[in-house]
């Protein structure tokens, strides 16, 4: 699910993968100190029309997210994970006040967060990895079946989420001078 995510999206599903690793583990139950959630590490109060528990929904919004930072900074895989993990305006505010050298002045948290996805990311390139019997939190060198599935519903029609309708992925448009938050962290301000 998380590669057809990702390749749907126009990220590398490698890469993707890579991140979902250091997000959660691929524990679709996971919950971090900074009140994220699900597979994805998603903030609720951030996104919420996305229902976090849902490992579908969560990794396609993850990777609509990721295609969108993708976009928004012209290719740059360390922004665009940057983005994820500090904020769109954290790392637009970086690069405007210091160009290249923007990622030194990234939260250290930030740095290396990319250091582990860029240096995990060649493990998810060839083929499928053996799964265990659950959607439990994977053991190092193990990843969930449906990592690789590739299954995703052939149709766009509206699902349940918290109690009522919503389209399977998130709209992949915003409205000017407005930043998709982050999942999990606060905006850069200064």
């Amino acid at each position: 699910i998380a590669k057809a995510a990702a390749a749907s999206h126009g990220v590398d599903p490698s890469l993707f993968a890579a991140q979902i690793r250091q997000e959660s583990a691929f524990d679709p139950g996971a919950r971090s100190p900074a009140g994220a959630l699900g597979i994805a590490q998603i903030v609720s109060e951030y996104h919420p029309n996305v229902d976090p528990w849902d490992p579908q929904a969560a990794l396609d919004y993850a990777a609509t997210l990721m295609g969108y930072f993708l976009d928004e900074f012209d290719g740059d895989e360390d922004a665009a994970l940057a983005a994820y993990n500090a904020g769109e305006g954290t790392v637009k505010n970086l690069r405007t006040a210091y160009g290249d050298r923007w990622r030194d002045y990234l939260p250290t948290e930030t740095r290396n967060y990319l250091a582990i996805i860029q240096a995990g990311r060649s493990r998810y390139a060839t083929g499928p990895t053996p799964a265990p019997s659950s959607h439990a939190a994977a053991p190092r060198g193990q990843e969930p079946a449906w990592l690789d599935a590739g299954a995703r519903p052939t149709s766009e029609a509206p699902r349940k989420l918290y109690g009522r309708e919503a389209p399977l992925t998130p709209p992949t448009t915003r409205p000017r001078g407005i930043s998709f938050p982050h999942p999990h962290a606060p905006q850069f301000t200064g």
